[in-house]
């Protein structure tokens, strides 16, 4: 068929089949009993084919039920893109703010699929640093290792991170096979960014080793002189599930780990649609949840 029927006339049947009952159908729309015996007649007449069973009572067809039900998913994609076309809050890019490391080597690589979770509307992520004030940057949402947020936004939370150890493959795998005595003399890597971060995975360890760990400024810094050889660092075991899971760093002790900071997702629903911010919230906390 190169045309399609006329919308009303497939609104008609959408809604007796649904309503079971013409005077109901019609009160719904809006029209008279008998426009929608004339729709449904025209409807009819342009299919070919006979809508419902001979006889008194109102008893659609197998094929007049498939449409019904096809016309009235269509009706609601269909209300709903109208209401979201009306809020300017629901259209657009969706901007996320999150931290550089969290950004790049975690949200980035996932972005496809966080479209499809909020009905493929577009999305971009902004990076910040820790000591930057994420409220400058322009947004809709954002994922924040801290609960400071102003009054009136609402708020998500994503889960807890969990912290172990991470190096260089071959440097891994020589710890793993000295076990965890071969981290005395180690050279540790932190930043200014992620405090008590490695005092909590030594204590998780049981180890009370005299550290002196070379100092970044960013978590990110520290994280690439990782990937350089030049030491190990403790780290968020999403770290896994992003870019290193190719090879640049490994776990040489992957049982012992320990909790780390409470991830938020936070937004203002002046700015943001509750709706969507929720929905792709708890897709990003699943997500999170699954690589802790």
């Amino acid at each position: 068929m190169q045309h399609l029927p006329s919308f009303r006339a497939l609104r008609a049947l959408e809604a007796v089949v649904r309503n079971g009952n013409v005077m109901r159908a019609a009160e719904e729309i809006g029209v008279t009993p008998g426009a929608i015996s004339k729709h449904l007649g025209q409807l009819a007449d342009e299919l070919g084919v006979a809508l419902f069973e001979p006889g008194h009572r109102l008893r659609p067809t197998a094929g007049a039920q498939d449409l019904a039900r096809a016309v009235g998913l269509a009706i609601s994609h269909l209300r709903r893109a109208c209401d979201e076309a009306s809020d300017p809050k629901s259209t657009g890019i969706l901007t996320i703010v999150a931290h550089a490391t969290l950004s790049m080597h975690w949200l980035v690589p996932r972005l496809v699929a966080a479209q499809e979770a909020v009905g493929g509307r577009p999305i971009r992520v902004h990076p910040v640093h820790s000591t930057d004030d994420w409220r400058q940057a322009p947004f809709d949402i954002a994922i924040l290792r801290h609960d400071r947020i102003p009054q009136g936004w609402q708020r998500r939370a994503l889960g807890r991170e969990r912290l172990t150890l991470f190096a260089a493959p071959e440097r891994a795998a020589r710890l793993a096979a000295g076990g965890l005595e071969a981290l005395a003399g180690e050279t540790f890597l932190v930043s200014d960014t992620r405090h008590g971060e490695l005092q909590a995975w030594l204590a998780a360890a049981g180890l009370s080793l005299g550290v002196e760990p070379r100092v970044f400024a960013h978590f990110y810094l520290a994280l690439e002189a990782a990937v350089a050889g030049q030491g190990v660092i403790v780290g968020p075991t999403w770290l896994d599930d992003a870019g290193f899971r190719q090879g640049r760093l490994a776990r040489p002790f992957p049982a012992v780990a320990a909790d780390g900071t409470d991830l938020v997702g936070v937004y203002d629903p002046e700015v943001c649609a509750g709706e969507t911010a929720d929905r792709l919230l708890a897709w990003l906390g699943g997500q999170l949840t699954r690589a802790a």
